[in-house]
């Protein structure tokens, strides 16, 4: 790994009851990278090496991931943008962009509308109708059933479905072993508050407020029916190698996305 990666300095925010522990890695503009669902933020190492020479990355593991505990599993998309509002404002990052995957976009859109309106990059989160807009009830408790009978099977079908195309058998193991290493208690729970989150109300909050978003959607899951419903008010541009973790199968890639995307929704603000 690089040097800039090895001095890395990590800090424990006490917010509403949570020890949130984040990262920060590099120098230049601050940039916030949240994860998706299930995941940590050493996720991120792959891409913070290739970006760390250019911006000061903010790496935060969400309350019940990674490093970070919570008292509560009650978490809702809301109360996660405006604990990471509060953890870039603690790092002297207030409109730093925020980079999320998955459910990390949903809650650098919350980050964003907490705090100074700053542009949102999401790594395919966002673009998937069968959980965006808000689900009722009682679909979302039908989906939610297999965590709460078997954790870590429907974690692993879940990774699977999320990869339609080819993906390293290593790289994909070492994915479902992680997610299924979260708690499977606060794991469904978080699950529920994403499934029941508003993002249609949360759009119409970012339009008033000018905030840019923009998301890079795996192709080959990005479906005609988001792009007529969503084209218009978000910026979606499909990312033609890899599934819903992308980011880790081409960092690289991704690392130019992320770079360009920065520089485009800051000269936006």
């Amino acid at each position: 790994m690089s040097d800039d990666i090895t001095r890395r300095t990590t800090s424990t925010h006490s917010i509403e009851g949570a020890q949130v522990v984040c990262d920060v890695v590099g120098e230049g503009t601050p940039v916030v990278l949240v994860h998706g669902w299930a995941c940590r933020r050493r996720d991120w190492d792959p891409i913070v090496e290739i970006l760390a020479d250019r911006y000061r990355l903010i790496l935060i593991d969400l309350p019940w991931h990674g490093d970070s505990v919570a008292p509560m599993s009650d978490w809702p998309i809301a109360r996660l943008g405006a604990l990471v509002d509060q953890v870039a404002r603690a790092l002297d990052a207030p409109s730093a962009p925020i980079v999320g995957h998955s459910l990390g976009a949903a809650v650098a859109l919350e980050a964003s509308l907490a705090g100074t309106p700053r542009p949102v990059i999401g790594l395919d989160g966002l673009t998937f109708l069968h959980m965006y807009p808000r689900i009722d009830p009682e679909q979302a408790e039908r989906t939610l059933r297999p965590y709460l009978e078997n954790f870590t099977d429907a974690v692993a079908g879940l990774c699977q479905r999320s990869c339609p195309t080819p993906i390293d058998a290593t790289l994909l193991k070492t994915i479902i072993d992680e997610m299924s290493a979260t708690d499977p208690q606060a794991g469904p729970e978080l699950l529920r508050q994403l499934l029941v989150w508003d993002m249609d109300e949360a759009l119409d909050r970012a339009a008033v407020a000018g905030i840019p978003i923009t998301v890079f959607a795996a192709q080959s899951l990005l479906s005609e029916g988001v792009i007529a419903r969503y084209g218009s008010r978000f910026s979606i541009v499909p990312v033609a190698t890899g599934g819903h973790f992308f980011f880790r199968e081409f960092p690289h890639d991704t690392a130019g996305c992320i770079d360009a995307a920065v520089r485009d929704l800051s000269a936006a603000v």
